[in-house]
């Protein structure tokens, strides 16, 4: 078997300190053979320090008959005498060869000229002002040292013969002489040394501290041999042939590097493995250095070029071994960091990605474990995190998604079917194997490091996977690309990218296959509110068609690039190196969050969920408008948009937010009220809400005195409008049609309507209190109650115990659960509040499903509505009924795709998004928000924090991370802690406008450890059950009865493709088990396929098969014509059943074809005719032995 790997770094290395504490012979080789299990090549041996002097010179015999008679933790044996320890010259040698036969160098590390204690304590002359030392019996000289040496030409003498013996023990072209955290103040201080410097011409001590590393550069040199340091070796000029390695950061590797110097970056803030992996555990320092920081690891920083990125050698992890006093705890602070270091330091960077690393850690770990390395446990969070990545579990049966640009008018969509969609509506295919098998729905879509939008797909056709990327750029002639990744300074037009690498995992050469090209005859569907100017007068015709012979192992990689709109030229940007521009997409779109507030909790699927939803937002913009989608609902809604921009300004894309106020201001109609949908109210108040929280989070004055005008002509709109409606309905607004109420008739008075111009009323008389206008805003306070009035007295009529969704009580409810949220309208214990959030959960028409509410819109659609259903999750959020919101909110995670994408409607049985409207924006926006105010929530004046988190995220050595958070108050920034004994809270409040009461909410188990001044904090009660992703899709699973097949056979679930699918009915759905339900099913239109309609399952093994029922689409009177063909390896195919010419009508107990028993793995239906039309429709394909 032959497979093409390499490494990306030159040194992959990991260092021991047995100076501090001894690592017997067999122990340092335990560790060796962990690292050659992870193809680490250097293993850098600290042997000296002030502590113990580890390595034997036989010249200098005291140098282990007294220095190594010591350790860091002063440790004494029974008899009384210090616990210490070396290795003689035969004990190196065998180590050196131990660890040469495993492709392992070993790198000694003989410190100078600080951290000598050990040497000073054997050798006083050696050091400085060392008094009379030498007249102390050895055991008493410990500790009295500076550790420093004095660099008299005798010490430089001595030092040169302890490392000509060095270098005769190891075969390591690099020796490492540390010469970091030198005091150099002890020789300026010293007469002696001042001398010296005068003597040698030197200004300071930082010179004569370079003066000796050169003195050491020179001598190893001259024998063969090249210096290591530490990043202090720069100090006063570095020595000509030095390697620094870089440790306080990257600022010494970065500097060595652009002088032309090798480099080895082992920085304290991802690669010292002493540090503790959780906050609770032991380690040095504060800070924390866990899995994911080490795989976050980049040795080569962006501030060099690539010359001088070929100076980065590699990298190093660090193991200081003041705490770690034997193999077992050197074991657990360094697995399983170091496997993420290695695959760091091996894989090229833009293939790392830490959900798959995860993925693949997991199965590891039993490798960790046979071989008896004691590895720290992996967090139960990370276990999970990725039980449910590695399904890869999606909701939807229509899971589409996006790649695209900022602002850009278009972006591409890719279908269910995994195809691409430029202007025009032209799909463009992509088809595997030798049989040209397209894409399915049965090929998930992943984000790549789960939120960007650079879309991942992988396939299995036999021994061959392949793995296709989907990305968008600037056009590369582009003038400014760069620029051109925020905005379309040069037009609308834009690249996308098809990468399809194809990879043999089998021991024999196989063929692998693929086809790239536009299908101009099929069309992706229609959707609501198309986007304008998508019309293209040519269609693009390019194929790309690749035929690869692969060696057992190997790969190889095609790439097919498509402007959006055609170009003249296509053909001009296939020189572009797709690996550059994947990696300027990546990092633009790293760039943009990194900006951004961050948010980061203990559940993985919630943090990449938040950052999904911002680049959702952010390519769905056109020009700054925010939009509702892209190719459907792309257009400006008032009543989307405001919570769109929300969410603009909570994650700290404050410059976007505010081009999109703009927009805002030209939707005023002359009468004064706002208005995107024709004829609906709701719009008029949301508008001046809008502008009021920009305003609340921005404290931008002269933006509050440009637009209050506006405000009050939107207001003065409301009270005249009320004044226009008589009894039963006095005071409230005029009848109007409303769509999310459904109530198109323009007959209803809609209380969403009412609430919203309601807050209006109270958000302007803020406004005008805030700007000095007391009198106006008395007026509008005044009006405000007596509007409040009106609305209890209509309620009064109704006699509901809630609001309905309008005063007639027709319609589905929508605006009216806006009661709480997004200000407060009512008291928090409004019984009407308390009896709506019942209502819609228990009693409308049978309460939620699948933890959602319901839209029925004329009372007969089976549908639920995720994102309309977080008003009532944020209103129960202000209640305080957090167990709930939590539920809320993974119900809300469950109806997302594997990439993160959000819908508006679902049709829940079918598991759907309505007219394809997916990814949505305004879904998305809602999640960020209500993930947001979980954590950080404005009420008025006070500021609350954790008002309604899962207990697990507080849990012992669970860490929520909170930064640039933009609030009413200014931004803030906390980390939360879980520990043994309750949680710790670092928190950096706002301090703009501060509020005047802050609220930490905590279960009562998981307490505040120590104390937060200016901070009250609140016990809650404890959850009663954990709520999680995993859970969620588990009771998903369990307990609703359309997502359990019905006709359970032998190809029930197994792996299904097809000729080609319509973007609803992917090929999954003919053996999902469900053949009672004719909205199921796989279909296709062989109008726009010349090669016929075909659908193929795998049974993933030989199995015996003798029967086979097809069930087609029943639910009118038609037949269709069918073959059914048997193969047992997918290429030579048995005919077992003809019915070309059935002219049966189809029935929901299909058609039964038997045959004699025959060893089968995959099963092909081709539909030859229907009677009604031309397209091919499978319910069921049932399979079974006899």
């Amino acid at each position: 078997m032959r497979i093409v790997d390499y490494p990306r770094f030159h040194w992959r290395g990991l260092l021991v300190d047995p100076a501090r504490h001894f690592i017997p012979k067999e122990d340092m080789r335990r560790f060796i053979d962990a690292m050659a299990a992870h193809k680490l090549n250097r293993l850098q041996v600290h042997f000296t320090d002030n502590e113990g002097w580890r390595i034997e010179i036989k010249k200098y015999a005291k140098l282990t008959e007294i220095g190594s008679k010591m350790d860091h933790s002063r440790r004494k044996t029974k008899d009384g005498r210090y616990v210490g320890g070396h290795y003689s010259q035969d004990d190196i040698r065998e180590i050196v060869r131990y660890a040469a036969d495993r492709h392992i160098t070993i790198v000694p590390e003989i410190e100078m000229p600080f951290h000598t204690g050990a040497a000073i304590v054997a050798y006083p002359n050696l050091g400085i002002k060392t008094g009379r030392l030498a007249d102390l019996p050895p055991e008493q000289r410990w500790g009295k040292t500076k550790g420093l040496i004095a660099p008299r030409p005798q010490t430089v003498a001595f030092l040169q013969d302890v490392l000509s013996e060095v270098i005769d023990l190891f075969p390591s072209k690099e020796i490492h002489i540390g010469g970091d955290e030198a005091n150099t103040e002890h020789w300026a201080g010293d007469g002696e040394m001042q001398a010296q410097m005068k003597r040698l011409k030197l200004t300071d001590a930082h010179e004569l501290h370079s003066w000796f590393i050169k003195q050491m550069d020179t001598f190893l040199t001259n024998n063969g041999r090249r210096l290591v340091g530490w990043d202090e070796i720069l100090q006063g000029g570095l020595a000509p042939g030095a390697t620094v390695m870089s440790w306080r950061g990257t600022s010494g590797g970065i500097a060595a590097a652009k002088a032309g110097h090798d480099v080895i970056m082992a920085p304290t803030s991802h690669t010292y493995f002493d540090y503790r992996q959780a906050p609770d555990e032991t380690g040095l320092g504060r800070s924390v250095i866990d899995l994911e920081k080490v795989y976050t690891f980049e040795p080569i920083p962006a501030e060099l070029n690539a010359d001088q990125a070929k100076h980065v050698l590699g990298g190093q992890g660090q193991l200081w071994g003041e705490l770690i006093p034997d193999y077992r705890r050197r074991e657990f602070m360094a697995f399983p960091r170091a496997c993420a270091l290695s695959e760091v330091l091996w894989s090229p960077k833009d293939k790392r990605s830490f959900r798959q690393f995860l993925s693949r850690l997991l199965e590891h770990r039993k490798r960790l474990k046979a071989a008896g390395v004691n590895y720290r446990p992996l967090d139960a969070s990370l276990v999970e995190s990725v039980a449910v990545s590695a399904k890869n579990f999606d909701y939807f049966t229509n899971n589409w998604n996006v790649v695209g640009l900022k602002d850009y008018i278009h972006g591409s969509r890719i279908t269910p079917g995994n195809e691409l969609v430029l202007a025009g509506k032209i799909p463009v295919e992509i088809r595997i194997g030798p049989d040209r098998t397209p894409l399915s729905r049965a090929n998930p879509k992943l984000a790549m490091d789960g939120w960007m939008p650079i879309i991942l797909v992988t396939a299995e056709k036999g021994p061959v996977n392949y793995e296709v990327a989907y990305w968008a750029t600037p056009l590369p002639d582009a003038k400014d690309w760069q620029k051109a990744f925020d905005w379309p300074r040069e037009g609308e037009n834009f690249l996308n990218w098809i990468k399809v690498k194809a990879v043999n995992t089998s021991e024999k050469p196989v063929q692998a296959d693929v086809e790239v090209g536009p299908n101009a005859k099929a069309k992706a569907p229609r959707t609501p509110e198309e986007q304008a100017g998508g019309k293209i007068d040519k269609v693009p015709t390019r194929k790309h068609v690749w035929s690869w012979r692969l060696a057992p192992g190997g790969s190889a990689e095609g790439v097919a690039r498509y402007t959006f709109f055609p170009a003249a030229d296509p053909k001009k940007y296939d020189k572009e190196d797709p690996q550059v521009w994947l990696q300027r997409t990546s990092e633009y779109w790293r760039g943009v969050m990194d900006r951004a507030a961050e948010i980061e909790v203990p559940c993985r699927k919630a943090t990449e969920a938040l950052l999904a939803a911002h680049v959702c937002q952010l390519i769905a913009n056109d020009h700054g408008e925010v939009h509702g989608g892209e190719d459907f609902y792309d257009t400006f809604y008032i009543r989307d948009g405001a919570y769109q921009v929300m969410e603009l300004e909570e994650a700290g894309f404050i410059d976007a937010a505010a081009k999109a106020i703009e927009h805002y201001l030209v939707r005023q109609r002359d009468d004064g009220r706002f208005e995107s949908q024709k004829n609906q109210f709701d719009a008029n108040g949301q508008a001046v809400w809008t502008l009021w929280q920009y305003y609340r989070i921005t404290r931008d004055r002269e933006f509050l005195e440009r637009v209050y005008p506006q405000m009050l002509d939107a207001v003065n709109w409301t009270m005249k409008a009320r004044r226009t409606t008589s009894s039963p309905f006095a005071g409230l607004l005029p009848t109007a049609p409303a769509d999310g109420e459904c109530l198109w008739e323009a007959k209803n008075h809609i209380v969403g309507y009412d609430l919203w111009n309601l807050r209006a009323m109270l958000c302007t008389a803020d406004a005008a209190r805030t700007l000095g206008k007391d009198d106006e805003a008395e007026e509008l306070f005044t009006e405000a109650k007596a509007y409040r009035s009106d609305i209890d007295a209509a309620w009064e009529t109704t006699a509901l115990k809630h609001y309905p969704p309008s005063w007639e009580k027709d319609g589905t409810h929508w605006g009216n659960t806006e009661t709480l949220w997004p200000t407060e309208l009512f008291d928090r214990d409004d019984p009407r509040v308390a009896a709506l959030s019942r209502h819609v959960r228990e009693d409308f028409a049978g309460g939620f499903i699948e933890g959602t509410i319901q839209w029925k819109g004329r009372g007969d659609v089976e549908a639920i509505h995720p994102y309309m259903g977080a008003y009532t999750t944020m209103t129960d959020l202000v209640r305080g009924h957090h167990e709930q919101v939590v539920e809320d909110f993974y119900w809300y995670l469950l109806h997302s795709t594997a990439a993160h994408a959000f819908p508006e409607g679902i049709y829940y049985k079918k598991r759907m998004a309505w007219s394809h409207t997916i990814p949505h924006v305004t879904g998305a926006c809602n999640y960020a928000i209500m993930l947001r105010h979980m954590l950080v929530h404005e009420a008025g004046d006070e500021l609350h924090l954790l008002s309604a988190v899962p207990d697990w995220w507080l849990g012992e050595a669970k860490e929520i991370h909170i930064e640039r958070l933009p609030t009413h108050f200014g931004e803030m920034a906390m980390t939360i802690r879980g520990t043994k004994t309750g949680v710790e809270v670092e928190l950096d409040p706002p301090k703009r406008n501060p509020p005047k009461r802050i609220v930490l909410t905590l279960p009562r188990s998981r307490p505040l450890v120590g104390s937060l001044q200016g901070v009250e904090v609140v016990q809650r009660s404890d959850q009663k059950k954990r709520c999680d992703f995993a859970t969620v899709v588990g009771l998903y699973k369990r307990n609703y009865d359309w997502a359990r097949p019905n006709a359970v056979s032998l190809t029930t679930g197994k792996p299904a493709t097809c000729s080609h699918a319509l973007p609803q009915h992917p090929a999954n759905l003919a053996n999902d088990g469900r053949s009672n339900d004719t909205g199921s099913y796989w279909a296709t239109d062989v109008a726009g396929h010349e090669l016929g309609a075909w659908w193929q399952v795998d049974l993933e093994k030989a199995m015996t098969v003798g029967r086979v029922v097809v069930v087609a689409f029943y639910g009118d009177r038609r037949y269709y014509g069918f073959t059914v063909d048997t193969s047992l390896d997918g290429k030579t195919w048995n005919l077992a059943a003809d019915r070309r010419d059935n002219k049966e009508l189809s029935t929901p107990q299909g058609y039964t074809c038997r045959f004699d028993p025959r060893p089968t793995r995959y099963i092909r239906i081709t539909q030859t005719s229907n009677s009604a039309n031309t397209g091919r429709h499978l319910v069921e394909v049932m399979t079974f032995e006899k």
